[in-house]
């Protein structure tokens, strides 16, 4: 779970810790890829320093933090911010924008314009083909950074990272500063945390739902399970990467999902819901497909907020329709929902989006690739766009194809009526959507969804 440091922070780690989060990412006001408004950049946020002490000194204080890593990032550079991030009480630590220099970054601010010079960040070819780095670049920027941390570390007469992490009583404020930042007060940031009376060990009888569930059972989901099929989609990948052939498998769950249902997931894994999900559904899923049937929502949301967000590729099939932020930065995924809040497919650059329901404010802004089918006539769609260059066309041949086959796929999955409705009116039901496209290549579904039931071929 990502938290960006703030005051207030601990109370948030706390929380996250006691709903069985692996890691609490916690991310500085420094750094950043670029991407942010300059407002956000400069005025967003406290420094990694401040927010990490406030999450190692509540867990701890807490008996919570052996059951979380710590992650930390926000502008690292050297070795010597990865020993203060582990004086401070952190396990680990993030590389961005130094990395992606040393890979041929310019940090010229506008990789949400599709337009990277460098061809880091974009989805055209063109610009794609002048990227020059390699992994090799990586692999020695990163034995630089480990060499800065072994010198260092024997400095300080330790052997590892191990020995030195949460040891904040070895650090001193500079003394070769001005007068006047000698008034800084850093006892807070410098003390040991106080121990909790209570115990730090995670318990062990506290099950998490992937766990408990196989390819042939139905669970019933609450709001308190969180992030299902992560652990499933890792165990694939796992399997995978050890040579082994791992089958294709399905998972049916039924009750309301916690966030994060079907984040990162992977290509041979389905997960099936009859009920609703909370927010972040699909988040960065690069494979797999994910089926979410709401009976009698077709109206009503089903799913949260900044749902396949990010998501690299799989397919997703929605009855009722999606909160705010769906499919931001979505670059492969194929999804199809009966309706969406405001700011759906913000900044996407790749895949495909058919929405068939209303639709909120500020859709497609930034939008630099892939495609998008709307229901609604081009007036009522230009109402509702956001900052872009894209305008809505009528649909052409070969997207009343593709919008028929994501439909056809939808139906198939869920049985939504209002899908069925639509496919018995084809091709006059065709005319009735708009596309937005800017012309750049669309990601085939990488796993296709299983036909649960027929239907007629086009009159």
């Amino acid at each position: 779970m990502k938290l960006v440091s703030q005051a207030g922070i601990g109370y948030v780690a706390s929380g996250v810790a006691k709903a069985n989060a692996d890691v609490i990412h916690i991310s500085g006001h420094d750094g950043g890829t670029g991407a942010s408004p300059l407002g956000s950049i400069k005025s967003a946020g406290l420094p990694w320093e401040l927010g990490l002490v406030e999450v190692h000194h509540t867990l701890v204080a807490n008996g919570l933090r052996s059951r979380v890593k710590l992650r930390v990032d926000g502008g690292f550079k050297t070795g010597r911010d990865v020993v203060l991030a582990t004086m401070l009480g952190a396990d680990m630590c993030g590389f961005g924008t130094t990395l992606l220099v040393a890979l041929g970054c310019i940090y010229a601010r506008q990789c949400h314009k599709n337009t990277c010079p460098v061809g880091i960040a974009t989805q055209d070819l063109a610009l794609r083909a002048k990227y020059k780095g390699t992994a090799e670049e990586a692999e020695t920027f990163f034995h630089f950074i480990a060499a800065d941390v072994r010198r260092r570390l024997a400095a300080l007469g330790a052997s590892s990272l191990d020995e030195i992490r949460g040891r904040s009583d070895l650090l001193r404020g500079r003394a070769d500063l001005a007068e006047r930042d000698h008034e800084i007060d850093l006892s807070e940031v410098l003390r040991l945390p106080e121990r909790s009376p209570f115990s730090d060990v995670r318990n062990a009888d506290e099950p998490h739902v992937d766990d408990m569930c196989g390819p042939d059972e139905v669970v019933r989901l609450r709001p308190a399970d969180r992030a299902v099929g992560a652990r499933i989609a890792h165990g694939i990948v796992t399997a995978r990467n050890n040579g082994e052939t791992v089958q294709p498998q399905t998972r049916c769950y039924t009750g309301s999902a916690g966030q994060s249902f079907g984040a990162f997931i992977t290509d041979g894994l389905r997960l099936e819901l009859d009920g609703e999900a909370n927010d972040y559904v699909g988040k960065s899923m690069e494979g797999g497909a994910i089926v979410v049937r709401t009976p009698g929502l077709a109206d009503e949301p089903s799913i949260g907020n900044a749902c396949f967000y990010g998501a690299r590729g799989g397919s997703a099939y929605i009855t009722g329709t999606a909160g705010e932020r769906l499919a931001v930065r979505n670059s492969g995924a194929r999804i199809v929902v009966e309706g969406a809040g405001a700011h759906a497919c913000e900044y996407m650059t790749a895949g495909a989006v058919a929405i068939i329901g209303p639709v909120g404010r500020n859709a497609a802004s930034g939008m630099s690739g892939g495609e998008a089918f709307f229901l609604a006539t081009e007036a009522e769609l230009n109402a509702h766009l956001g900052p872009t260059e894209l305008r809505p066309r009528a649909l052409d041949a070969e997207a009343t194809s593709r919008l028929y086959a994501m439909l056809e796929e939808h139906l198939a999955a869920t049985g939504s009526p209002r899908v069925e409705e639509l496919l018995t009116d084809w091709p006059g039901a065709a005319a009735r959507f708009v596309h937005l496209a800017p012309g750049l290549p669309v990601i085939a579904p990488t796993l296709p969804a299983e036909p649960a039931v027929s239907v007629p071929s086009p009159r």
